[in-house]
């Protein structure tokens, strides 16, 4: 088994501060440049990365790590040379938000069980949706991240919007369920669209 190299040596983050919506560290792109270069970047006068600066001095104690970077590799090459990186890092913190683009449903019992501060877990379209809750219970927040191409641009299709809101309820509806559009680079400046795509899926949720 594949053993990486130690990390810098920091204090760890306590694990008693609370998942925020908002705020924490972003560590993905960290975690992409260790597992693809192994390496930490060179140290600073104090003997610490700026990286690890980071790390010790992260606000709120949570933390958002993914590996979408990792989507083309099997499982078991995921669970040898990404995977222990991933989890050395995030054991450092409160709790984790795990997940980008990537589909977790062929690696989700790995990062459970390297991941133990795991509360929060990305369900992106290229997701098992059935299966993820299947998994995930209502141990974890499933976060539902909606296919963003259907309200982009010109592109924009209500059926498809809504079919796709409805998918995700009729897979998570009775779980710790939530919604979080993003990625929409543009919608031609029509506001408007956003605030009917809440309506829509509150009243799914409701219906």
């Amino acid at each position: 088994m594949f053993k990486p190299p130690s990390l810098p040596s920091i204090e760890p983050i306590p694990k008693t501060f609370r998942m925020r919506r908002r705020g924490g560290v972003n560590a993905a792109m960290l975690i992409t440049m260790i597992c693809l270069l192994g390496i930490v970047l060179p140290s600073g006068a104090d003997g610490r990365s700026s990286q690890a600066r980071q790390l010790q001095e992260a606000d709120g104690g949570n933390v958002w790590a993914e590996s979408q970077e990792a989507s083309a590799v099997s499982p078991t090459m995921f669970a040898e040379f990404f995977l222990p990186y991933i989890a050395q890092l995030t054991n450092r913190f409160g709790l984790v938000y795990y997940g980008c683009c990537e589909a977790l449903h062929d690696r989700w019992e790995l990062i459970r069980k390297a991941i133990p501060n795991l509360r929060s877990v990305s369900i992106s379209h290229w997701s098992d949706k059935r299966k993820m809750a299947e998994m995930l219970g209502r141990n974890y927040i499933f976060s539902r991240k909606p296919t963003p191409f259907y309200i982009s641009g010109d592109m924009l299709d209500w059926d498809l919007l809504k079919a796709d809101a409805s998918a995700t309820l009729d897979a998570a509806r009775d779980l710790n369920l939530e919604f979080i559009l993003r990625d929409v680079y543009t919608i031609n400046g029509d506001r408007p669209r956003l605030k009917r795509w809440v309506e829509m899926v509150r009243g799914s949720i409701n219906g």
